[in-house]
């Protein structure tokens, strides 16, 4: 033995290798009787290494109790029983109630758009903040917009530059109708004036015609007054000419050919008179004032473009999703392919369940129902019907019915997978059965085993209302049978059976 050990001493590294295997060994034998099986699935590449069975108390001590339950299974098979569990029934209370599954959705959710287009200047929120009603979402350029309005508030005084123009053109041409009345006037003194002249000329040219006639005057003061008769005719005829073209527009057969009717009071046909001569500085007037209302629109357009160019939100609630960036690209309107911005008030949530058709009749708006979440089972929620769709689907057979759920607390939160229970009836007394015991027939009857001396006994069973994993017997058991609730594939009528400890 000496010369072994001296011969494995000689080996290079020999010790550290016992020494590390003996290392190993215990750590391992720590690490399987120290850690539990929830640990160790945490991390099984550590699992793997260090953890052996063979070195767990545990897997040993299983075994030792699993041993002793084989015996006792063994025993009973020799002696032809089969090995059972089984409970005492009893009559309790139950509510006729129906489950449901779905996914919590906001009741309102909105879907945020720019009305304008433009790049991105300012995200104020990020995913998860909650934003009050009108509080600022996000900011873009506005300096084109911004530019236009200045240009078209400098359009505005012009067109109210042209606007006080057309006034005063207006007021002028007014002015010039009332001295073109009396202008009128006084041409009609001087044609009255020129055909008195020249009614008196005529008469003293006859006169001296007569007197040239009898030799009193010679033929040169004939002539001379003739010529005087020629030019009294021609002043008369331009004084005429004269009043008829300064009287154009001024006349009563203008105010007739204009659809007017001729005032008999001299103020009242002025002022018609006025109506008809100011037709073109009267439209003037008419396209300046369109033009101040076209450059009032256009700065309120541009106006309205800088204040939409500042985001808001339209509700109380929480960004459910950003989609943009600061310095994208962004269009007007609903055309892009993804809202800018989601919000989502979930200070009420709903639940939307799909009913059988033949359950939909025990349903009714304002009812309660109750909710319970898998990831918080220590909570449960009570929710009202708010809506009933009228409509089946004839794909599904099913029917649409919406629950309305406060969460004012905030804890729930959409997508998240609820339970719904809906109790449809009063309270009801029976036999309650779990469903692992049944071998059912049909949806309303079937059969199970009871224990009597020992022996297994068929007894066929009317079903009534299903709950979670029991089923309501109406007829077959009474309280106090002993219901066999395993192996049950195994029986038969009159099989000698053997009670289990579990």
């Amino acid at each position: 033995m000496k010369s072994i050990y001296d011969f494995l001493k000689s080996i290079p590294f020999f010790s550290k290798f016992v020494i590390s295997g003996l290392v190993y060994l215990f750590t391992m034998f720590a690490y399987s009787n120290l850690t539990w099986q929830d640990f160790r699935s945490r991390i099984p590449a550590v699992s793997k290494i260090l953890y052996s069975k063979k070195l767990s108390v545990l897997y040993y001590w299983d075994r030792f109790k699993n041993s002793e339950e084989d015996e006792k299974k063994e025993i009973a098979e020799q002696e032809g029983a089969i090995f059972v569990s089984v409970i005492s029934l009893k009559e309790s209370e139950y509510y006729p109630k129906i489950l449901n599954t779905a996914i919590l959705e906001p009741i309102q959710s909105t879907d945020i758009y720019s009305k304008v287009s433009g790049r991105i200047e300012k995200i104020f929120v990020q995913e998860g903040d909650k934003v009050k009603l009108n509080s600022k979402l996000l900011k873009l350029d506005s300096l084109t917009y911004e530019l236009d309005l200045i240009k078209q508030r400098a359009a505005l005084e012009t067109s109210k530059a042209q606007f006080r123009l057309a006034k005063e053109k207006l007021s002028n041409a007014e002015r010039m109708v009332e001295v073109k009345w009396f202008e009128i006037e006084k041409r009609k003194l001087t044609v009255q004036k020129t055909k008195s002249e020249l009614n008196r000329i005529q008469e003293i040219y006859n006169k001296k015609k007569e007197l040239f006639e009898n030799n009193v005057i010679t033929q040169e003061e004939l002539e001379n007054i003739n010529l005087e008769l020629k030019n009294r005719t021609v002043a008369f005829e331009t004084a005429e000419r004269d009043l008829e073209a300064i009287s154009l527009g001024m006349r009563d057969e203008d105010l007739i050919n204009d659809g007017l009717s001729v005032p008999t009071k001299f103020s009242d046909k002025l002022k018609l008179l006025k109506k008809i001569n100011t037709k073109i500085e009267r439209s003037e007037i008419e396209v300046a004032e369109k033009n101040i209302e076209v450059a009032e629109a256009n700065i309120k357009a541009s106006e309205m473009l800088i204040k939409e160019a500042t985001v808001s939100s339209p509700m109380e609630g929480f960004v459910s999703k950003v989609n943009r960036s600061e310095g994208e690209l962004i269009n007007s309107g609903t055309g892009m392919a993804s809202p800018i911005i989601t919000i989502i008030d979930v200070r009420k949530l709903l639940v939307t369940l799909a009913v059988n058709e033949k359950d939909i009749q025990k349903y009714r708006v304002g009812q309660d129902n109750y909710i319970t979440i898998d990831s918080m089972p220590d909570r449960k929620y009570t929710g009202k019907i708010k809506r009933i769709n009228p409509t089946i689907d004839p794909k599904t057979h099913t029917s649409e019915i919406k629950i309305e759920l406060s969460n004012v607390d905030n804890i729930l939160r959409p997508g998240m997978f609820v339970r719904s229970e809906t109790v449809v009836g009063e309270i009801k007394k029976g036999i309650k059965i779990p469903l692992i015991s049944l071998i059912p027939r049909d949806e309303k009857s079937g059969h199970v085993f009871i224990v009597k001396d020992s022996k297994a006994f068929r007894v066929e069973v009317e079903l009534d209302e299903r709950l979670d994993d029991s089923v309501i017997v109406k007829k077959g058991l009474m309280q106090g049978d002993l219901i066999i609730t395993s192996n049950i594939n195994k029986l038969f009528d009159g099989a000698q059976i053997n009670l289990s400890n579990n």
